[in-house]
C-alpha cells in the first residue's frame, strides 16, 4: 500500500506542479468560441473545469502493469473546491493508505489517511491542463526522477474516470540520454460524486440505471460492446482553441479504437487493456525518442452499451539534447501534440 502511495504522490505532483455537479445536475456546455482568441479560450477552459470537476469525489485507485496484471489499489477522496474569493479551484486528495482492525466486538476499525493539496487552478493559470467536451488532460510532464506522467479523464453524469499513465526511462549501458520510456503502470481512478463507486451490482440494475446516476465501474468487459456502428460529436483542443466536429456514422470493428480514426489491429508496440466497467485503455508500451504517441481511453459508462465517450492525448517526448555533463543529460521537455474527445451513440445495424 505504501508503494502505490509513493508512486501516485510523485506522479500527481508532476502532473499538477506547474499550475499548481453534485448529484445528477445538468452540466452546461461550454460557450462556442472563435479559434485564435486566447482570452476566450482561457475563459472556456476555466468554465469547463468548473462544470465537470468541481465537487467532492470518492474513488478507488487501481494500478495495473502493461499486461493488465494488478499492482496495487487504494481508496481516496478528491475534493475540488473553490478557494477564497471563488476565483480559484483547489484540489486536495485524501489517501486512505492502511487500516487497523479492532480486536473487540464493540470497537471500530481505524483507517490511516494522508491529505495532500495537489493542484490549484484559476482562469488563465492552468498550464499543462487541456479540456474539451467531457474530457480533461493533464501533462505530459516529467517527475524529478525522470519518469513521464500524463492523465486523461472523462466525466459522465455523477461519475468520473481518470487514467494516469506512468513511463520509466530506459538507458543504454554506455550511458547518455534515455533510449525510450517504458510503460510502468496504468492507474485507473474510478470516482463518483459524494458517494463511493459501486463495486457489485446486478446486471439488470446496471442496464436500468437512470441518466446521471453513478456508473457501474466493475462490470465485465470483453471488448465486444465497442464493436458496431457509432456517430456523435468530437471536440478537438489545440493551441488555437477548441474545434467542434460532427462524427459521421462509423464502424468500430476491433478493440483498438483510435479517436478520429478507424479501428485496427493492435500494433507491435501497442498496449490494449480491456478493464472492468466498460473501460478500454490504449497506449504504447514504449515511447520512442521524438516519435509521436497517443494515450487513449474509451469508456462505455452504462451497462446497456448505448453510449461511448473516449479521449486521445497525443504526446512527443525525448527530443533533442540541450545540455550534457558527467552527472546528467538534459533533453527538451515532452510536448502535447493534441487532445480530442468524442461523445458517441450506438446506431442499429444497417439492414
Amino acid at each position: 500500500m505504501a508503494a502505490i502511495l509513493a508512486v501516485l504522490l510523485c506522479a500527481c505532483s508532476a502532473v499538477r506542479s506547474a499550475g499548481m455537479r453534485t448529484g445528477a445536475r445538468v452540466v452546461p456546455r461550454a460557450r462556442p468560441m472563435a479559434l485564435g482568441n486566447a482570452a476566450e479560450l482561457e475563459r472556456s477552459q476555466w468554465e469547463l473545469l468548473l462544470a465537470h470537476h468541481e465537487g467532492f469525489w470518492k474513488g478507488v485507485w487501481e494500478s495495473v502493469d502493461a499486461n493488465g496484471a494488478p499492482i496495487d489499489e487504494l481508496e481516496a477522496d478528491s475534493a475540488w473546491v473553490r478557494g477564497k474569493g471563488g476565483d480559484t479551484l483547489i484540489q486536495v486528495n485524501t489517501y486512505f493508505v492502511g487500516s487497523v482492525r479492532a480486536n473487540c466486538e464493540v470497537c471500530q476499525d481505524s483507517v490511516q489517511a494522508r491529505q495532500l493539496q495537489v493542484g490549484s487552478y484559476a482562469c488563465g493559470q492552468m498550464p499543462g491542463v487541456r479540456l474539451a467536451g467531457r474530457g480533461v488532460a493533464f501533462g505530459p510532464r516529467v517527475t524529478k526522477r525522470g519518469a513521464l506522467t500524463a492523465e486523461v479523464g472523462l466525466r459522465d453524469g455523477a461519475s468520473r474516470l481518470r487514467v494516469l499513465f506512468a513511463y520509466e526511462p530506459r538507458y543504454a549501458p554506455s550511458g547518455g540520454p534515455p533510449t525510450s520510456l517504458a510503460l510502468g503502470r496504468v492507474t485507473l481512478i474510478r470516482e463518483a460524486l459524494d458517494r463511493p463507486p459501486l463495486r457489485e451490482e446486478p446486471r439488470e440494475a446496471s442496464v436500468a440505471r437512470p441518466s446521471g446516476a453513478a456508473a457501474d465501474f466493475w462490470r465485465e468487459n470483453d471488448g465486444t460492446p465497442l464493436l458496431g456502428l457509432w456517430r456523435g460529436e468530437r471536440a478537438v483542443h489545440s493551441a488555437d482553441g477548441v474545434r467542434h466536429e460532427t462524427v459521421s456514422p462509423m464502424h468500430l470493428r476491433a478493440c483498438r479504437c483510435a479517436v478520429g480514426g478507424a479501428a485496427g489491429a493492435e500494433p507491435a508496440n501497442g498496449c490494449v487493456l480491456q478493464l472492468p466497467g466498460g473501460i478500454t485503455v490504449e497506449c504504447p508500451r514504449d515511447v520512442l525518442p521524438a516519435t509521436p504517441a497517443e494515450l487513449r481511453v474509451s469508456w462505455l459508462p452504462d451497462g446497456a452499451g448505448a453510449r461511448l465517450v473516449r479521449a486521445a492525448l497525443g504526446i512527443t517526448a525525448l527530443g533533442r539534447v540541450v545540455a550534457e555533463n558527467e552527472a546528467e543529460v538534459v533533453v527538451t521537455p515532452p510536448v502535447c501534440d493534441g487532445f480530442a474527445v468524442e461523445e458517441l451513440e450506438r446506431l442499429p445495424p444497417a439492414l
